[in-house]
């Protein structure tokens, strides 16, 4: 596409699902017990809204390989504090701190933010 003439290029695709996707994934942290979250329970959520604020700036000013870098910048973050997150979920299983009905819970809302994150 480099070599082709700008009125042939074609649209780029919409960003939103994306956004909506990794917001939830970033809410659904806050969802989890602070035993197993990785930090303070805002910290996910506000490094991915700092993350996609420019992406999706420069999504807009049509920069699209910059925006990228910070899309995936995004996904990296909430991928890790899922992998951290999910560490932490297996770790206190044999410990008993959380009640199995909370394990479980939290064990669900690990899946759908997988799932999410791969939908990305």
């Amino acid at each position: 596409m480099e070599g082709m003439p700008r009125a042939h290029r074609l649209p780029p695709e919409p960003r939103w699902p994306a956004l909506v996707a990794m917001l939830s994934v970033s809410a659904l942290n806050l969802a989890l017990p602070p035993a197993l979250s990785p930090g303070p329970d805002w910290l996910v959520l506000v490094l991915v809204a700092l993350l996609l604020t420019p992406a999706t700036l420069l999504h807009r000013l049509g920069k699209e390989n910059l925006g990228q870098i910070f899309s995936y910048a995004a996904l990296g973050v909430v991928t890790a504090a899922m992998i951290v997150s999910l560490t932490l979920l297996i770790r206190s299983l044999p410990s008993h701190k959380e009640s199995p009905g909370q394990l479980l819970l939290s064990a669900s809302l690990l899946w759908f933010s997988n799932l999410l994150v791969f939908a990305s």
